[in-house]
């Protein structure tokens, strides 16, 4: 079986469906992520875990560690900037284009061939 995990940034393959998609591969599934920005709207950690500008290079760095662990047969990583987040901790999206969105995925589906998308 080949199952396509798409998530938006870094840390929500684990946090949200860490053990299901560890599961998965380890009984034979093939769980391939794709994640849609590379985290670099996010918090630095106190202390900073690094600088604003290297955010998204790190939390890359987590993610390809992550995928690694939970037994991930491959990763991509779209083009997507993670926003930051706003006044009165207002999110923003990453993208107000759904169709080049939702094309980017149906291509990633077809590629891998997934026959499950979570």
């Amino acid at each position: 079986m080949n199952i396509l995990a798409f998530f938006a940034h870094p840390d929500d393959e684990t946090m949200l469906a860490g053990g299901t998609l560890a599961l998965l591969a380890r009984n034979g599934a093939s769980v391939h992520y794709l994640c849609a920005t590379r985290g670099e709207g996010g918090e630095l950690g106190e202390p900073p875990l690094c600088t604003l500008e290297d955010l998204g290079a790190v939390r890359t760095r987590e993610l390809k560690c992550a995928v690694r662990v939970l037994g991930g047969k491959s990763l991509t990583v779209l083009n997507y900037v993670d926003p930051r987040v706003g006044p009165d901790e207002e999110l923003y999206p990453y993208t107000e284009d759904i169709s080049a969105l939702t094309s980017e995925i149906i291509e990633h589906i077809k590629r891998v061939s997934a026959d499950v998308v979570i």
